[in-house]
């Protein structure tokens, strides 16, 4: 009787999750965010995480994940911009960041995965080809390599990315 029940309080935040999926309204959002914000059980997490509609349960759901697999996958995946800047914060993975400052769709997770990086090849890939000028200053801030920083300069198109990297240059001297 007593399993039954432990059971049973294992999975009352699953079938309630599973309940709300189809629930938008601010209060039923609140609500799941706040079981998510008190969980401990790794499968409920998970399930919030992948397959709640709202991206602020997803997104709560990320900050109790330790799982760095399903980290990744999230950061890889996820529609929502905030789901994945969390998922950012939470991984641990030098790749999975390398891979989010060159291909994320959005220019603000690139911005926040450049901040991250350490790796020379990926910030030099970053500052040649990143579509956002931003993303591309952000990016030769880190460069160490002078041969890398003069190719910028004498290849961007945007002036303000020239400018930004005879600054660096200056500051590598």
């Amino acid at each position: 009787m007593k399993a039954r029940i432990s059971i049973l309080i294992l999975l009352l935040p699953l079938a309630f999750l599973a309940a709300g999926c189809g629930e938008s309204s601010r209060e039923a959002v609140q609500k799941r965010v706040e079981m998510v914000r008190t969980a401990s059980n790794p499968a409920y997490l998970e399930k919030a995480a992948l397959s709640d509609k709202s991206p602020a349960v997803r997104q709560a759901a990320v900050e109790r994940i330790f799982d760095q697999e399903l980290i990744e996958k999230i950061l890889a995946q996820d529609d929502d911009m905030g789901v994945r800047m969390a998922a950012l914060k939470r991984v641990r993975s030098p790749e999975a960041v390398a891979r989010a400052a060159t291909g994320d769709k959005s220019r603000y997770v690139r911005l926040a995965a450049v901040s991250l990086l350490s790796d020379q090849r990926t910030l030099a890939e970053v500052a040649l080809t990143d579509k956002d000028r931003l993303v591309r200053i952000t990016a030769l801030g880190s460069i160490m390599d002078a041969n890398t920083v003069r190719k910028v300069m004498a290849s961007d198109k945007d002036a303000r990315v020239r400018a930004a990297a005879e600054k660096r240059l200056n500051t590598l001297r």
